[in-house]
């Protein structure tokens, strides 16, 4: 009928009998005692819907060391409490010569050589900002490299005088910097340097290798501090004057540039180390420590093996559902985004089949509370192997973790578990197939 009219509504004004013609055939051609009767052979009890809240076994797990090179955000800073241990994050970078020619002018003189670290944002930090911090500035003792691979364990060789210093309480903005004064020695070596080594790169790093930005510890607990590297702001500029003017170099620290983090952690005394150290005892909160601290290891093979005993089943959807526990005050800031990875036995992590699909999620919602993790490809494939296989044991383990970048944040992570539907819990709808 809609084509019927569609074609009416198109022809109609032009051939006026085609609507006459058309009205009295629809009219004639309808018996108000017709039925229609569509016979398909669906019996809806065909097939057997389930659906189930399963509660999860969840571990805290001590995390290997992660690629920790040229991330978006460097962190440094020392911070420590009784449940977390202690975290100090450091930075190895190389310095780039100026865009321009370096022109020292007749008679130079020296002024100052200053370090400038730009903060990421006003709340890029993880802490106490009313703890004061120390920054010790190293001059390295090797080349680093923009295109080679640093983990978060690397160490690296620094020359044991420090070139600058700087001790303060932290002010975190979109704007603002710190101010490192470094040596006057490294200073006046810049500027002996020959003409070669201040017009190309490879032949610089005969007078600066790179630095080593290395917190201390002077405050009870401390902070953590996200700084923008690669911003303009951050730079190593020397002042300097001549006999005709006062100038500035500005030694940048850009994306050519190698930059690396590094973490320390420890765990001494901490309840993630009891909890590490008894890996087959189940607790009711497991503990997710970003920079390569901790992380939670998910269990639910047991689970899977059970329903996959006798019967084979389409998933139509298979979700996770962990809460946060808020029972930490200071823990004010959720982390954004919460990852599930499988890792193998070599701890090579390996990102699962629904990892980029629209549906996977992984977000923390405030409304409900929680992080959802749509794994429905991921749990079909594993219940066709345990169908398949009465004896198959995956070779890989599903780690729950912070991002290690993009975003990057120290903020840890405690998460309820073992309880409860209101603690960690796979939430499947699935079609019995045999």
């Amino acid at each position: 009928m809609t084509n019927i009219l569609s074609l009416l509504v198109k022809y109609g004004f032009r051939f006026p009998g085609l609507i006459l013609a058309t009205l009295l055939f629809i009219v004639c051609s309808c018996d108000p005692n017709d039925s229609v009767e569509f016979n398909t052979n669906r019996n809806d009890n065909t097939f057997e819907f389930s659906q189930s809240d399963s509660v999860i076994q969840l571990r805290t797990i001590r995390e290997d060391s992660i690629r920790s090179d040229e991330f978006t955000k460097n962190l440094i800073g020392v911070y420590q409490d009784l449940t977390f241990g202690k975290v100090t994050a450091s930075v190895i970078a190389d310095i780039r010569l100026p865009a321009n020619d370096i022109e020292l002018g007749t008679n130079p003189v020296f002024d100052s050589l200053v370090l400038y670290l730009k903060y990421s944002s006003a709340d890029g930090y993880f802490g106490w900002l009313n703890d004061p911090l120390k920054f010790n500035v190293h001059e390295l003792n090797e080349r680093v490299y923009r295109d080679s691979a640093y983990y978060s364990t690397a160490t690296f060789d620094t020359k044991p005088s420090l070139i600058g210093s700087w001790e303060g309480r932290p002010k975190p903005s979109d704007a603002d910097v710190i101010r490192i004064v470094l040596t006057e020695e490294l200073g006046l070596r810049i500027m002996n340097a020959s003409t070669a080594q201040l017009s190309d790169d490879d032949d610089f790093y005969e007078v600066l290798n790179g630095i080593g930005i290395i917190p201390e510890q002077i405050s009870p607990t401390g902070s953590i501090i996200y700084f923008n590297l690669e911003d303009d702001s951050s730079n190593m500029t020397l002042y300097f004057r001549n006999d005709t003017d006062t100038l500035s170099a500005i030694f940048q620290i850009n994306n050519e540039c190698a930059r690396i983090n590094t973490f320390q952690h420890d765990l001494t005394g901490t309840v993630l180390e009891e909890q590490i150290d008894n890996p087959t005892q189940l607790y009711d909160k497991v503990y997710i420590k970003p920079l390569a601290g901790s992380k939670v290891r998910l269990d639910i093979s047991s689970y899977l093996r059970k329903l996959s005993e006798n019967n084979l089943y389409a998933v139509n959807r298979a979700e996770l559902i962990l809460k946060p526990d808020l029972s930490l005050s200071y823990l004010s800031k959720i982390p954004s985004t919460l990852l599930l990875l499988k890792t193998n036995k070599d701890n090579i992590n390996y990102i699962i089949i629904d990892r980029y699909e629209d549906y996977f999620d992984g977000i923390y919602n405030p409304e409900t509370g929680s992080y959802n993790l749509v794994i429905t490809r991921y749990i079909q494939q594993e219940l066709v192997h345990y169908y398949n296989d009465k004896n198959y044991v995956s070779s890989f383990d599903l780690n729950l973790i912070l991002p290690s970048d993009n975003p990057i944040a120290a903020d840890p992570l405690v998460l309820r578990a073992n309880q409860d539907t209101l603690s960690a819990i796979l939430k499947l709808s699935y079609t019995k197939l045999k």
